[in-house]
């Protein structure tokens, strides 16, 4: 009986601990940009296909990002995988696509814990535009670690950790504000 029962709390502490560093390891990251005092609409044109550069308190580049000219949101650029565009886009006609797919958001997912609490600024360009240096905080939200486990469609699921920036640029140094 005892050892029933120790080795269940081991295999629950293994449950729990992949659970931990899985959410530890992995994590996803949202950037949010928008022109201050200025409707979405406005800021959509603009940022089109804004390049955009995170960095730390040195001012050294820990990633970059382009904003997506038609769904408005920053994709990250792996330094090895890119921007896995393509291999999302693959992943609806065929398996080889979603296993492209997987590989590709692993490492992004892999990649984006080892530097998103250490982004300080963003500097943003546009073929038109730049915002030099813009101080930043980056939120964290943790991982729902506990609970992984759980088979349920609304619960459960391997964590993540999860980090978002929402920016409101100031007016852009470019020859004529939008």
């Amino acid at each position: 009986m005892k050892r029933c029962l120790a080795l269940l709390c081991v295999l629950a502490l293994a449950v729990l601990g992949y659970g931990y560093w899985h959410g530890a390891t992995h994590g996803a990251f949202s950037i949010s940009l928008r022109l201050a005092g200025e409707k979405t609409q406005g800021s959509q044109i603009l940022l089109a296909g804004a390049e955009v550069v995170l960095r730390d308190t040195q001012g050294l580049e820990l990633a970059r990002g382009r904003m997506d000219r038609r769904y408005n949101f920053v994709r990250l650029v792996h330094p090895a995988v890119g921007d896995c565009q393509d291999a999302e886009q693959a992943a609806a006609g065929s398996s080889a696509g979603r296993s492209a797919w997987q590989a590709c958001f692993e490492a992004q997912s892999r990649w984006i814990p080892a530097w998103a609490e250490k982004v300080h600024s963003i500097s943003l360009s546009t073929p038109g535009c730049r915002w030099p240096e813009i101080p930043v905080k980056v939120r964290t939200y943790g991982p729902d670690w506990l609970l992984w486990w759980v088979p349920l469609p609304h619960v459960g699921g391997k964590p993540y950790t999860y980090y978002s920036l929402s920016v409101s640029l100031p007016p852009p140094a470019c020859g004529a504000n939008p």
